[in-house]
């Protein structure tokens, strides 16, 4: 379970990374007044990104623990 969790939020991170690159596109041919609403839609996008990075790391460091604490019981 804890290895679907952490591909689950790899996959997240993925997502929402690729949204930043999307959004970031778009607000870069964004002009007049699309340029402040994209700009907007594009911090937005870098807020979430970074929240999934968040889970991701944690996922991640949860999973690393397991497996010391797992090495550690089996005298490695």
């Amino acid at each position: 379970m804890m290895l679907d969790d952490l591909l689950d939020d790899y996959v997240d991170w993925r997502e929402s990374a690729r949204a930043v690159a999307d959004a970031y596109a778009r607000w870069s041919i964004a002009s007049g007044a699309e340029g402040a609403p994209q700009f907007a839609a594009y911090i937005a996008a870098l807020d979430r990104e970074q929240k999934t990075a968040a889970a991701y790391a944690e996922a991640v460091t949860d999973v690393d623990r397991w497996l010391q604490r797992s090495d550690s019981s089996r005298g490695l």
